[in-house]
């Protein structure tokens, strides 16, 4: 009488041997185990009709691996070339190529095509399906069958989705990327841009160097700078600025004390554009410098 012990191979079924080769063993000292269980945690499917369609056993392991990526929970393969390339045993550069092909002959569908220096998303189209049957009394296994018609005629399931949605998808895509082109400055617009502002921030150098006699062209004047351009803009000069600051007397102390602390410019700036105006000393009072 026979046993039959399903093992952890998925759609494998086993069948130990007959009670008298059993007996005969355990006679003759033969202690094998009436069943194998062996726990994989996954394989790469190396069809029958992709290999007999093209021919080349490395290509038909990078499909197995791709299609094997595409059964995960979103439906689609993300692997990197090197992740497939390492899990076939060859180099990126026959991934890529072999990819590109299967795509072209309609196995799969490349979701970003124009994607540079990053994986990309490749989806099944369906032409390969896996079919597994499970029977105890006939011994089935999994069966794999190419729908050729699928694929010579369109694509039936993308990402469980109609080819009219994947189209829209691809569509949306590339309009998107477009629009993000067109945002993007031209190079010698932007060296242009550059050059402009690099003018105006030296032309308000020399101005407040004039206004203030105090060299302003290091680092640490970089945001007084700043703040003098945008007010200069607004109709507020430095020039007038400075004219109220050296209508009080002691104008030397209060220079010294704007190359110390450069913030005191922001701070003091309102009351010299104000109807009634505060010494420059009463300015630093109130801003809390004295």
């Amino acid at each position: 009488m026979d046993h039959t012990v399903v093992t952890n191979f998925p759609g494998v079924i086993m069948t130990d041997k007959p009670e008298y080769i059993t007996d005969v063993s355990e006679l003759m000292g033969w202690n094998e185990p009436k069943s194998i269980t062996t726990t994989i945690s996954g394989w790469t499917s190396l069809f029958d009709c992709v290999l007999q369609d093209t021919g080349n056993l490395t290509k038909t392991a990078i499909h197995g691996a791709m299609w094997r990526f595409c059964q995960m929970k979103d439906n689609v393969c993300r692997a990197s070339l090197a992740t497939i390339g390492k899990m076939i045993g060859v180099d990126k550069a026959t991934v890529m190529r072999y990819a590109k092909e299967l795509c072209d002959e309609g196995y799969f569908v490349d979701l970003t095509p124009d994607l540079k220096n990053r994986p990309h998303v490749y989806a099944d189209t369906g032409k390969v399906r896996m079919r597994s049957k499970f029977d105890v009394a006939q011994d089935n296994t999994g069966v794999a069958q190419c729908n050729a018609t699928v694929a010579q005629s369109q694509l039936s399931k993308v990402l469980n989705k109609d080819i009219n949605t994947l189209s829209e998808r691809k569509e949306k895509a590339k309009e998107r990327i477009e629009d993000q082109r067109a945002k993007r400055k031209d190079p010698v617009d932007w060296v242009l841009g550059n050059a402009e502002k690099e003018g105006a921030i030296t032309s308000m150098q020399e101005r407040t160097s004039k206004a203030l006699g105090l060299d302003v062209s290091g680092s640490r004047f970089d945001k007084m700078v700043s703040f003098l351009m945008q007010k200069d803009r607004q109709g507020e000069t430095i020039e007038v600025y400075a004219a109220w600051m050296k209508a009080d007397p002691y104008n030397s102390p209060k220079t010294h004390q704007i190359a110390q602390r450069p913030d005191i410019v922001r701070e003091t700036w309102a009351a010299a554009f104000v109807n009634k105006e505060p010494s420059f000393d009463e300015a630093l009072e109130k801003a809390g410098y004295k």
